[in-house]
């Protein structure tokens, strides 16, 4: 009977950090890579890699076969700047999420000085 217990609590704990580190960080990840799809939408980055040679609204003039790329490229490196600054930021929150059981064990066990 005492097995069963201890096997049940085990099994508990080992479900415990399965969930948290791999299926939270699962969802973490999944949910960072969804918000970055939705804010290509906004900047754009996709589609000027894609065009990044073809002109501003079909404008095949001289001049606007020199700003178009250079716009692109523009709002490329705007969105890309922007999407490395969130990855950073995703990734603080996402290793700080990893240490919340870590410090709750320690604030715990370690006993606090008055």
């Amino acid at each position: 009977m005492i097995r069963l217990i201890v096997s049940a609590i085990l099994q508990s704990v080992l479900n415990f950090f399965v969930r948290w580190y791999g299926t939270g960080s699962q969802f973490f990840w999944s949910r960072v890579f969804e918000w970055f799809a939705s804010l290509d939408r906004t900047f754009g980055v996709a589609i000027n890699a894609r065009l990044i040679m073809h002109p501003l609204y079909g404008d095949y003039s001289p001049v606007g076969r020199v700003i178009g790329p250079v716009f692109r490229l523009g709002r490329i490196a705007l969105g890309a700047a922007t999407y490395a600054l969130l990855f950073v930021f995703a990734g603080a929150a996402w290793l700080a999420w990893l240490a919340i059981p870590a410090l709750l064990l320690i604030t715990m066990l370690v006993p606090a000085r008055l």
